[in-house]
């Protein structure tokens, strides 16, 4: 540019502004050179293969999106299940029969029991590749090694949560779209919704129905479980509302085999929806 308005004040004879763009095009490659000595030369612009591998570059799967296709059954483990069985060793029946994600829930249980519990469940967990998550206490998900923590209504913030932990994954409760958008703008990794079916152990919770979850779905771009009421009867309508995964707790307090169940919540779960004929 400087060299183009040189020449062009010199064709019109004004010498003096031609010998200025000539003095600021000197002054300006000094300068270029000093650049070059302290950072180096400029890195050459990408090919147009280069570009088009990176703009063709999928987004990097989530951890709890791996594990729940690998199994759509999101378990939780708590005091219900665990009144005449050892929480060990139902844990050991469920992740060695598949499960990729448990959340660990005893809330009556005291700090330094349910630490020694977690950290027992982790050890079992990380040998079968099983995400660990620790209901609402960061402190113990931290101290244990687990993977992650869930959060509820009246708990630590997602924000907060992510503050204490940052490395831990952290997963959040919603009922509503609203709700769950503004779970997925604070960090949230993944979304616990429902209850999407009536239970007959919890009459008083608020049911949110299929329909619901359907349009939390669509709103969130983070893996959302279905929970509540969901047994395998109807476990493959939340899969078909859009959720990567579902909770049942239910049908694991019968005396049933938990192993058995395990693998027959995958088979429904993983099914192919049977396509109706027009």
């Amino acid at each position: 540019m400087c060299r183009s308005l040189e020449e062009y004040f010199r064709f019109f004879n004004l010498p003096n502004v031609s010998r200025f763009y000539h003095k600021l095009r000197l002054d300006l490659y000094a300068f270029e050179r000093a650049l070059m000595d302290i950072f180096g030369p400029p890195e050459p612009p990408p090919s147009d293969e280069q570009v088009l591998a990176i703009e063709d570059k999928p987004e990097e799967e989530s951890r709890v999106s791996i594990a729940l296709r690998s199994h759509p059954l999101y378990f939780i483990l708590d005091e219900s299940l665990c009144r005449h069985r050892d929480p060990l060793r139902l844990a050991y029946d469920i992740v060695s029969a598949g499960i990729r994600m448990l959340q660990l829930r005893f809330k009556k249980l005291g700090t330094r029991d349910l630490l020694d519990l977690a950290r027992r469940i982790k050890r079992l967990t990380a040998e079968y590749n099983c995400l660990l998550v620790i209901n609402d206490r960061v402190d113990v998900a931290l101290l244990s090694g687990a993977d992650g923590v869930h959060i509820g209504a009246e708990d630590l913030t997602v924000s907060e949560a992510r503050q204490v932990g940052p490395n831990l994954l952290v997963g959040a409760t919603a009922r509503t779209p609203q709700a769950a958008m503004a779970a997925q703008t604070s960090g949230a990794d993944y979304l616990g919704c429902g209850a999407v079916f009536p239970s007959k152990t919890k009459k008083q919770v608020t049911v949110i129905g299929a329909a619901s979850l359907k349009r939390i779905c669509r709103t969130v771009d983070i893996p959302v479980i279905g929970i509540g009421g969901i047994t395998e009867e109807n476990c493959r309508k939340v899969i078909d509302a859009g959720a990567a995964g579902f909770c049942s707790i239910r049908p694991f307090s019968s005396r049933r085999s938990a192993k058995n169940l395990v693998k027959e919540f995958k088979k429904i779960g993983q099914a192919q929806p049977v396509k109706r004929r027009k």
